[in-house]
């Protein structure tokens, strides 16, 4: 089974401030959310997104990318003190037809499917960035889940047979006066792997291996 995802994005070629100045992100409703070089706010790179949500109150922006009827996608999410706080995501149609609806919030991961949110992973630590990612077919229009990566779920029935496009981010706050930091970061078809850089001291260990090598061969052909 062949998978692509709907977009690719790491926030860090943006200006700090509200998402929905940059990068094609369209606002929704309620509160702002803002590109944020600081260190809480990133997982990767030199920016994430931090939503600041008052007690009743969602942010919600979208961001159209390529409709995959089979499909991948990874993102990172943290709520900073899992306070009453919670992330939606939805992989929607352009019609927003909602054929993956997922939730994060009080430690848990669940998904909607017939109406119904059900917990797939529990016990995730506020305050960390936790990776979660989507597969989805359309053999038979369903998705299975992975955080952190531990073990996928079984293929399971999603909330709509339709073929997203379309990825939304929900930051919301239920109840309670504190806890209202969201933060997200790092959209792509497969989870993040840093870029080694090589440094001096590892141009010179390879350097000497090289040479090392190069000597012994020369110690066997006199």
């Amino acid at each position: 089974l062949k998978m692509a995802t709907i977009l690719t994005e790491t926030f860090n070629t943006y200006t700090d401030g509200d998402l929905s100045t940059q990068g094609s992100w369209v606002y929704v409703s309620g509160g702002v959310i803002n590109v944020d070089s600081a260190a809480a706010s990133i997982y990767e790179g030199a920016k994430g997104l931090k939503g600041t949500v008052a007690t009743g109150y969602d942010a919600i922006y979208y961001k159209d990318g390529t409709a995959q009827a089979d499909g991948r996608i990874t993102w990172y999410a943290k709520l900073q003190q899992d306070s009453g706080e919670m992330i939606q995501i939805e992989l929607r149609t352009t019609t927003d037809l909602r054929p993956i609806v997922v939730r994060y919030y009080s430690g848990l991961f669940r998904y909607l499917s017939g109406g119904i949110y059900t917990t797939i992973f529990s016990g995730l630590a506020s305050n960390t960035y936790h990776r979660f990612e989507i597969e989805w077919r359309s053999s038979d229009g369903f998705a299975r889940y992975n955080v952190d990566g531990g073990t996928w779920t079984d293929w399971l029935a999603r909330n709509t047979t339709d073929t997203p496009q379309r990825f939304l981010i929900d930051f919301y706050k239920n109840t309670g006066t504190n806890g209202n930091i969201m933060n997200l970061d790092y959209i792509a078809q497969d989870p993040y792997t840093a870029s080694y850089t090589k440094s001096i001291s590892d141009v010179l260990i390879l350097a000497e291996t090289f040479l090392s090598i190069g000597g012994f061969k020369k110690e066997l052909t006199d």
